[in-house]
């Protein structure tokens, strides 16, 4: 794909080592995968992947962008988002505050009904 280690290791947002890491178990798992591998020494390995990987992309075109667009994309949607998040529960407590302004007792509790007692009540007893 034309990305170095570092760079490779910056896109996952690993470390050198871990990336490392990581390609040498996709290697092995390759091997595993692929007979013809497996005879051939590294250096016909290597150019037997990029053989293998060239049949693969050609069955199917792909358009690709630069990892730094792909990346500013991915910062500005979750920039959005977060401000949707924010914006969300800022947006109905202006709501509230503004339904309570404009209501006709201002938003003060209801008064509680006058409570009789049980012998004054219509119908007691």
């Amino acid at each position: 794909m034309g990305l170095g280690l570092p760079e490779t290791a910056a896109e996952t947002e690993a470390t050198t080592s871990a990336t490392v890491n990581r390609l040498r178990h996709a290697h092995a798992a390759l091997v595993e995968r692929l007979p013809e591998l497996r005879a051939a020494r590294p250096a016909e390995q290597r150019r037997i992947l990029h053989r293998r990987l060239a049949e693969a992309a050609a069955a199917q075109p792909l358009d690709t962008r630069p990892a730094r667009t792909v990346r500013l994309d991915g910062e500005r949607a979750t920039r959005r988002r977060t401000r949707a998040a924010i914006g969300l529960p800022v947006s109905f407590a202006v709501a509230v505050g503004l339904a309570m302004a404009v209501s006709p007792d201002r938003g003060a509790p209801a008064p509680e009904p006058e409570q009789r007692p049980a012998a004054t009540q219509p119908g007691s007893r």
